[in-house]
């Protein structure tokens, strides 16, 4: 039995086993060694019979896990070039808040301060879109008779005749409009996937006009990245077929981290070419949440992992320094990390590195309550400092298990009480309320992190029981809609883990399942979904849950 990654076309399929046992042997090469937690156990029935130390077991039996599908890719270049060729259906924006059109026209604005860019020779392999054009329309209801939109605002529509007016109709075939039309993606793929994206509009601007200039390849990438956005940024109804530029895209990430990985014999492969290859990694891992399961996030990220080892700063045999990298202007070194973290959390496995989480005169805790501090936050919303405390504690739990001291765990409860809500700027008061929100659910769910997963509480118990009392309070609180129920799929599998009552299992199921992201299959977000079924459904004869039933459950539904 192998594995295999999942992508969006039956022509880009190819086996992970070949993948990652070519990386297998070049750990050594790439000094990437046990410590740093790099690779896990790629045998499946290995995986589900063999749990890391630290972790408990409990007698119960599994099923045999099925082998699931998947891609990732070596393709033929005509094949390539063909697929990249292929016409993508045309999709017009949905309504934008004042917001959101502020960060478009100051996205799309540049383009007439840098005509100069307009004259970079485009590259060979192109993905065509006749007349895209950016305009206000009403929002169209999915498949379960919900309302799409970019923000999920209901604002939004009756703002749009007044906040967005202007009509820009961006011909992909004209060299000259390649820019703007890389930027208007860029601008709505924000908007809709981004906690916070006028946090990181010079950023985001910065990072565009680079990658534009850097070479012919990065170009390339740019416009297979703005193919793809376009469709995620501009309706969130949309068929994985139509996304032939993200098979493309997966599949050529997918062949340049193998190629480091096996064409470098040791100290070959530098830090700056590492970064260089690693640049596109958070579009591929974050579009890649969006569409594929989570067996696809982790394959991916084990196939990227000593890449990233190698474009982190610093010596390559100590633990990466988590404070300092999420201040690095190299957006895919933060994102991996951060996610390495969160992916741990959530499904109750060991991180694929170790972090060191101390902070140091030269980045000290103070930095990570300032509203333009780099991190991550912008994008999922966990706040970063949580992010630090979480790393922590993922790593106490690896080497404890649930036996960690009484004065560590109130450490851990003063970090996670201590952390300041970071809101940014917004005319709009429901949307500040949405962030705040979010914010405090996580804080809850770490919580119940702390009390179930490092002091063996059940969650019956009482500290439990009121941390999830408080998140219940919080997601009735709180308007259903995209802001804030689509930045709430990571920590409402730790905040499920806790609830017991069917009305509220009902409400939490209802809610995440109106987004696409939970409701569209397979995808990540319904992963998620059913490993909370998983857990909700125990037989009763077997007591409270407990932290390890986590790892039961996404042993049966994500097999690793």
């Amino acid at each position: 039995m192998h594995t295999k990654l999942t992508g969006m076309s039956n022509n880009a399929i190819v086996t992970t086993k070949y993948l990652l046992s070519s990386l297998n042997n070049v750990v050594e090469e790439l000094s990437v060694g046990p410590q740093h937690r790099s690779f896990v156990s790629t045998d499946p029935e290995k995986s589900i019979t063999t749990l890391s130390i630290g972790f408990d077991e409990r007698e119960e039996e599994l099923p045999q896990r099925s082998p699931s599908l998947s891609m990732c890719g070596t393709q033929d270049p005509s094949n390539i070039q063909e697929l990249a060729e292929t016409n993508s259906h045309n999709r017009k924006p949905h309504s934008m808040t004042p917001g959101q059109a502020s960060l478009f026209d100051a996205l799309l604005s540049l383009a007439k301060q840098d005509e100069d860019h307009d004259s970079s020779t485009v590259p060979s392999h192109t993905v065509t879109q006749t007349n895209l054009a950016c305009s206000p329309i009403e929002s169209k209801p999915d498949k379960h008779g919900n309302e799409c939109s970019v923000s999920g605002n209901s604002k939004a529509s009756d703002d749009v005749n007044n906040n967005f007016t202007r009509m820009i109709s961006l011909d992909r075939n004209v060299e000259s409009n390649t820019l703007p039309f890389i930027l208007n993606a860029y601008a709505f793929w924000a908007t809709q996937m981004m906690f916070d994206p006028l946090r990181v509009i010079q950023i985001g601007r910065t990072y565009v006009f680079r990658q534009y200039e850097a070479s012919e390849s990065a170009r390339w990438k740019l416009k297979l990245v703005s193919d793809f956005t376009w469709a995620a940024g501009s309706s969130t109804i949309y068929d994985l077929d139509d996304l032939p530029s993200f098979t493309v895209f997966q599949t050529h990430m997918c062949q340049q981290f193998l190629a480091a990985t096996t064409n470098y014999s040791r100290g070959t492969l530098d830090q700056p070419t590492a970064a260089d290859i690693f640049i596109f990694g958070h579009e591929l891992f974050s579009m890649a949440f969006k569409y594929l399961p989570l067996s696809n996030i982790l394959s991916l990220m084990q196939l990227s992992a000593p890449i990233f080892r190698r474009a982190c700063p610093g010596p390559q045999d100590e633990f990466v320094h988590l404070p300092s990298l999420l201040l690095q202007s190299n957006l895919s070194l933060r994102y991996f990390a951060t996610f390495d973290i969160l992916m741990s959390v959530i499904m109750n496995r060991p991180m694929f590195f170790r972090y060191d989480v101390a902070f140091t005169q030269d980045v000290p805790e103070s930095k990570m309550h300032i509203q333009d501090y780099l991190g991550m936050q912008w994008f999922y919303g966990v706040p970063d400092r949580l992010v630090i405390t979480l790393a922590r504690m993922n790593a106490l739990r690896e080497d404890c298990g649930d036996c960690v001291d009484t004065a560590t765990i109130r450490e851990l409860e003063l970090e996670i009480a201590g952390f300041r809500p970071v809101l940014g700027l917004s005319e709009e008061p429901s949307l500040l309320v949405s962030r705040l929100v979010v914010q405090e659910c996580w804080r809850q769910a770490a919580y119940i992190y702390l009390y179930m997963g490092l002091c063996g509480a059940e969650s019956i118990d009482s500290r439990v029981r009121l941390a999830q009392a408080r998140f219940m309070e919080l997601f009735r609180g709180v308007k259903p809609g995209r802001n804030p129920d689509v930045f709430l799929i990571l920590p409402i599998i730790m905040l499920g883990v806790a609830t017991h009552s069917v009305e509220e299992q009902d409400a939490i199921h209802q809610r995440m399942m109106n987004q696409p992201e939970c409701s569209r299959r397979p995808t990540s977000g319904n992963d998620i979904i059913k490993i909370l079924n998983e857990i909700w459904s125990r037989p009763k004869r077997l007591g409270p849950v407990v932290w390890h039933d986590l790892r039961l459950a996404c042993l049966r539904v994500v097999g690793m």
